[in-house]
């Protein structure tokens, strides 16, 4: 970001493709249709034509992931059946984008702190300095002057769409093990290992979300066995 930001021409092409990726994913709907389009169209902007120079293509990965994840504090807060458009569009560019993986799960990370992996956010940075308050909140994930309620819907809504990705059909391609659908039980399997984790009142949230989800995907199976 910094070389982009600090290059006038670099910068140029990566807010025009920013600015061309944020009303695209606000346009999704549950339309199938509407989500394979889209999905085309969101990658095809990140690498541009002709191609975007390296540093912009990864600025633009960031811009992406950031667009998705924007969204689902928004709409799936509001409308949990938000989540899986969201999520396709995701898969789409999981395994349309190199690099897209490290950038979705870097900005994930970003806004909902220990819970995407999920584990406890610790009182020491990686250098072993205490945290001061605020700089701890903002490692949960924390936005300035969130609530508690407002910070477990917030984080509610991106883990639906996390779980969903999951769940998502990507294509020939596998994507990377953190977005396989393996990585749910890992999932549940450390969450009800840390008491501490559990403490919280975001883990049932979490945790009713995934299970809602993987009965939903069961009675899918069951019906397309039954016809």
């Amino acid at each position: 970001m910094k070389t982009v930001k600090e290059n006038k021409e670099l910068k140029s092409l990566w807010n025009a493709g920013r600015r061309a990726i944020t009303p695209k994913v606000g346009q999704l709907t549950n339309d199938q249709a509407t989500i394979t389009r889209i999905s085309h169209e969101v990658v095809e902007v990140v690498l541009g034509s002709p191609r975007h120079p390296e540093p912009v293509y990864f600025a633009l990965l960031s811009s992406l992931a950031k667009a998705i994840l924007l969204q689902a504090e928004t709409e799936v807060t509001a409308e949990k059946r938000s989540a899986r458009p969201l999520a396709q569009v995701a898969a789409h560019a999981l395994g349309a984008l190199a690099g897209f993986a490290e950038a979705f799960w870097a900005k994930l990370v970003q806004r909902a702190g220990g819970w995407p992996v999920p584990a406890v956010v610790p009182s020491v940075d990686i250098g072993g300095r205490a945290f001061a308050a605020g700089e701890r909140r903002k490692a949960l994930g924390f936005r300035e002057e969130e609530g508690f309620g407002e910070y477990t819907a917030r984080v509610t809504g991106l883990m639906r769409v996390y779980f969903h990705v999951l769940c998502a059909d990507a294509g020939a391609a596998p994507l990377e093990p953190v977005f396989r659908l393996p990585r749910m039980w890992t999932y549940f399997a450390r969450m009800l290992a840390e008491p501490a984790l559990l403490k919280s009142s975001v883990a049932p949230s979490l945790l009713h979300g995934a299970c809602a989800l993987l009965l939903w995907l069961l009675g899918r199976k069951l019906m397309h066995i039954c016809w």
